[in-house]
């Protein structure tokens, strides 16, 4: 099956809670430039 890479929309519907479906069991990363996205989209909060 591998690893998935996740789109930076993907990754701000999943943290928002606003993803229709869940994500099938697996492997997911992001690359780089999405964490950099991410961090720079106003109104989600994160856990470290």
């Amino acid at each position: 099956m591998g690893i998935n890479v996740l789109d930076t929309n993907i990754v701000i519907y999943l943290q928002s809670g606003r993803l229709a479906e869940t994500l099938p069991t697996g492997e997911y990363v992001i690359s780089i430039i999405t964490e950099m996205e991410r961090l720079s989209f106003g109104g989600l909060i994160t856990h470290r």
